[in-house]
């Protein structure tokens, strides 16, 4: 049964006799409250008239605010020729107040007045209106100076008899030529407009309070401005010393003679509205009603009531305070709350649609949430989540008295994979990378605002490829190294994107929390200088934050930028370790090496520049000098009789990504008239595996110009002979680091295998770094006859190159003497 049936159903048997025994009776209770619904419909038409009064002028001030605003009128200000501004501007200025008034027919006038007060420009709206006398003026402009912002005032000219509400608002314009930092905004002047009240007119004309009754308005002195009884009279003198004038508060006063009972409400400053109502017609309906009325109605009335309380607290009130319970919880957050009413009535589907919408609630937070504290590539907590965790996690750890350790992780080299893979396999790494961290911790996505308790880490993506940990509970640095350890072994397995093979490696910053800073501002700070730290140490590494780190990372952004002015500068110079053919004792090549010609640190070697120059992108350009530097270098030793000789230029991992160093070189070649078989490049096993694909198709393009390809610092890498396979590769360079240890068997073994297996795939092999007469002469008796190193020469400016033959040719002589002897 629906509810409203059982309303009908109860009521209509216990309501129809009492009715009908008390109808005529009812009469009189209605008559004793006439008086309290007349000062009540008094009250509301007050209210409606000032309500029609405060919203005009909050019109009027937001359409002042935008008039002021018109970049006509800020034109017409800020012109300094009088007569450009008048003859030129003015009359496009009134055309456009014009408009205003067209749209707003209530504004009786629209004024431009000069800082001094003298009125500049005036629109009226009516030509036969009068003005306003010079008094009336000069006392609202006083008011209009002294004020900050805008100022309205109700005017009422007792000449001209003009009323109308004025509002002004100062103009404040900076010129052109004005500093926006150091000059104050002048004023250039006010607007005014004026507002005709014909609505209050219309209002108090239009409405009647009962019988007799109706509005008039007048001023704070007693003049009456508007009405609609004939009689009423200009002033009013007597009733404005009432102490309830102003306050909504019934009185009665005598008007024409008539006891009246009168309301009144100040609508502005000045002006007071009245309602009017004799007191002869509140009392007419009410005389003929008796105490035997009355009593039959009170117990008829109880009587109902008691029976109509006791249904409505059993059928509506008790559901409705359960309802009511239950959406204060849902809107305190509990979005859990079960509504439980078991009806089929009206109340039963209301309480059924509050348990939809605290579902669809739940539904909406969640999403909400998912939103503004997850990132939605990875799904780990985002930059807004971490920033409110951490401060917290602080605050719990410092009354723990414990520690915490902040881990700011960034992926090396991903910006190759987006550039050589594309953003969908940048994107699967980021989203792998994410999962891979969250298996190393112990984390919780329940809820954003959980407060830390030492039980759940925390992973954040702060953007792009950088990931940060928070972990609440540590016990000492040893702890959280084992974790980044635990991070650096999960980051470093294969993974397959789009068919290739590809190996990540991350370096981690780790910063701990009190010993490394007070607040998350702190923390965040020394992790990204010890992250820094990691990759500037040859990345895929962890490194606890130091303070003399903070100094380095300051000298390595001076340093940075001072490596952006040496090359416009020309502070780079290029130094060449001569390669030296045993079996002719002359020198069959030589490997450029950069040097940085600091002019005040003189020179510098690569170790100390190269990390930051690739760092920062600015080997490209380096590479690029590199490069044309040393094919003239090598042009002009040919000319000099070194027509055989070979120049090896070594290429970063970083210009490997530039999808355009083959065209670059072949240019460089073509522009220098270098025969591309007389260079050779050089590059690292790292560079390979970094990006299989991208690097063998750039070699491909380079060995079909005719540039021959050396694997360098080969064995101290991954050392995979699918590299001898796969690429074109021309010769191999033994790492010194083997050269410098040939007293050990092992590594002798080594370098003889290169020896060996360079020579069956007919490849180059080159020594480097030999330094003694003994590395010497094992490297000529296992068959390697390309040998680099201080042995001969170390790295010299080109204006020495040539001077090193006749030595290197000694040296070569006496030790195959002494080889031979050897032999023998």
């Amino acid at each position: 049964m629906k509810l409203q049936t059982k309303i009908i159903s109860v009521l209509m048997p216990l309501m129809i006799v009492p009715l009908l025994v008390t109808g005529w009776l009812s009469y009189r209770q209605m008559a004793r409250s006439v008086e309290q619904r007349t000062v009540a419909e008094m009250q509301a038409k007050l209210a409606q008239a000032a309500v029609e009064v405060d919203t005009t002028l909050v019109t009027a001030r937001a359409n002042l605010e935008l008039f002021a605003n018109a970049s006509l009128l800020s034109q017409y200000l800020l012109t300094p020729d009088a007569e450009q501004r008048y003859t030129v501007l003015q009359k496009p200025l009134l055309r456009l107040f014009a408009s205003y008034q067209a749209a707003f027919p209530a504004y009786s006038e629209i004024r431009v007045l000069l800082p001094d007060g003298t009125e500049d420009v005036r629109r009226r709206n009516r030509l036969d209106e009068p003005r306003l006398s010079a008094d009336l003026d000069k006392a609202f402009f006083s008011a209009l100076s002294a004020a900050q912002g805008q100022h309205a005032a109700f005017v009422h000219d007792e000449v001209t008899g003009r009323v109308a509400f004025l509002l002004g608002a100062p103009i404040r314009l900076r010129g052109p030529d004005q500093d926006p930092l150091t000059t104050v905004v002048p004023l250039r002047g006010y607007l005014v407009i004026g507002v005709r009240p014909d609505f209050m007119a219309a209002r108090v004309h239009g409405e009647r309070i009962g019988k007799q009754g109706s509005l008039f308005v007048t001023d704070d002195h007693g003049h009456v401005l508007y009405h609609r009884l004939d009689g009423l009279g200009a002033t009013l003198p007597a009733i404005m010393h009432h102490e309830t004038v102003g306050h909504a508060q019934p009185f009665v006063a005598p008007i024409k003679g008539t006891e009246t009972i009168l309301l009144s409400r100040g609508v502005f400053e000045n002006v007071k509205l009245f309602a009017m109502l004799p007191v002869s017609e509140v009392l007419a309906d009410g005389k003929a009603l008796g105490t035997w009325a009355a009593l039959v109605t009170l117990v008829a009335i109880a009587v109902a009531a008691s029976l109509l309380f006791l249904f409505v607290r059993l059928v509506l009130v008790r559901p409705i305070q359960e309802l009511s319970r239950a959406a204060h919880e849902i809107g305190e957050g509990n979005l859990e709350r079960r509504i439980l009413i078991g009806r089929k009535d009206e109340v039963g589907e209301l309480a059924t649609a509050f348990d939809d919408m605290r579902r669809n609630l739940a539904a909406s937070n969640e999403r909400v949430r998912q939103i503004a504290y997850f990132d939605q590539l990875t799904g780990v907590p985002n930059r807004t989540l971490f920033h409110e965790f951490l401060p917290e996690a602080i605050a719990q750890t410092r009354l723990r008295n414990d520690k915490l350790a902040l881990l700011l992780l960034d992926t090396d080299n991903f910006k190759r994979i987006n550039d050589t893979l594309g953003h969908d396999a940048g994107d699967r790494l980021l989203r792998e990378m994410a999962a891979r961290l969250e298996s190393c911790l112990r984390t919780s996505r329940k809820r954003p605002g959980v407060t830390p308790n030492g039980e759940h880490d925390l992973v954040a993506r702060l953007g792009g490829d950088e990931f940060i940990c928070v972990l609440p509970l540590v016990k000492s640095r040893t702890t959280a190294g084992m974790v980044a350890r635990r991070i650096l072994d999960a980051a470093t397995q294969p993974l397959d994107l789009q068919g290739h093979e590809v190996l990540v490696t991350t370096s981690i910053g780790i910063a701990l929390y009190p010993d490394d800073g007070e607040d998350a501002e702190e923390l965040i700070k020394h992790a990204d200088i010890a992250m820094y730290e990691a990759k500037r140490t040859g990345k895929n590494t962890s490194r606890f934050y130091a303070p003399a780190m903070a100094i380095n990372y300051a000298e390595r952004l001076a340093l940075e930028g001072e490596l952006r002015r040496a090359l416009e500068r020309g502070e780079f110079r290029l130094h060449y370790q001569p390669i030296v053919d045993l079996e002719s004792g002359d020198i069959a090549g030589a490997e450029a090496l950069l040097r940085w010609q600091h002019p005040e640190r003189g020179t510098i070697a690569p170790d100390a520049f190269m990390a930051v120059a690739e760092a920062t992108g600015l080997i490209r350009g380096i590479g690029v000098w590199v490069l044309r530097e040393a094919c003239h270098q090598l042009k002009a030793w040919m000319a000099a009789g070194l027509d055989a000789m070979t120049l090896s230029v070594n290429l970063s991992s970083v210009q490997f990504q530039d999808a355009e160093l083959a065209t670059r070189v072949a240019e460089t070649l073509d522009e220098v008239g270098l025969p591309a078989r007389r260079l050779q490049v050089e590059l690292t096993e790292s560079t390979i595996i970094q990006s299989e694909t991208a690097v063998a198709e750039l070699l491909n393009k380079l060995h079909a110009r005719g540039v021959r390809i050396a694997l360098d610092d080969f064995g101290t890498g991954y050392s995979s002979l699918s590299y001898l396979r796969r690429f074109p590769i021309d010769a191999l360079k033994i790492d010194k680091s083997f050269v410098s240890n040939l007293g050990d068997a092992s590594d002798k073994a080594i370098v003889q295998a290169i020896i060996a297996m360079a020579e069956s795939l007919r490849l180059d092999v080159t020594a480097e770094g030999v330094e003694e007469q003994g590395q010497l002469d094992f490297l000529r008796h296992s068959g390697c006859h390309l040998i680099q190193g201080y042995w001969f020469a170390k790295p010299s400016p080109p204006e020495q190159f040539l001077s090193l033959r006749n030595q290197i040719r000694e040296r070569c002589g006496h030790s195959a003497t002494r080889m031979r002897v050897a032999d023998a």
